[in-house]
C-alpha cells in the first residue's frame, strides 16, 4: 500500500511499524492455530 510522498523521508518508521505489525501478525496466527 502507498501512503503518500513522505514515504522516503520516513522509511524508518515504516521500517519498524511493518516490523511490528508483521510480528504481532505471526504472534496472532502461532497462538490462533496453535490451541
Amino acid at each position: 500500500m502507498y501512503m503518500g510522498n513522505d514515504v522516503h523521508s520516513d522509511t524508518a518508521g515504516l521500517s519498524v511499524y511493518f516490523t511490528i505489525k508483521n510480528i504481532s501478525t505471526f504472534l496472532f496466527l502461532l497462538f490462533y492455530y496453535g490451541r
